[in-house]
């Protein structure tokens, strides 16, 4: 694997983590409520983000 890739690799990583917590924080948060969905929100985001970065680095077919 080159550098560049690795780099990307990182990042996605970075976004799941991300998720990983605004999930569990979501968790944490009453259900229903506008705290839970802002970080279910954010949950979202850094998914579509490492999902990006997946599609900058994985050859397409």
């Amino acid at each position: 694997m080159n550098k560049e890739t690795s780099l990307f690799i990182d990042h996605v990583d970075d976004y799941i983590k991300s998720a990983q917590r605004e999930l569990a924080f979501a968790r944490e948060q009453e259900a229903g409520t506008s705290r839970e969905a802002a970080h279910l929100e954010e949950a979202r985001l850094a998914l579509a983000n490492a999902v990006t970065v997946l599609g900058r680095v994985l050859p397409s077919r």
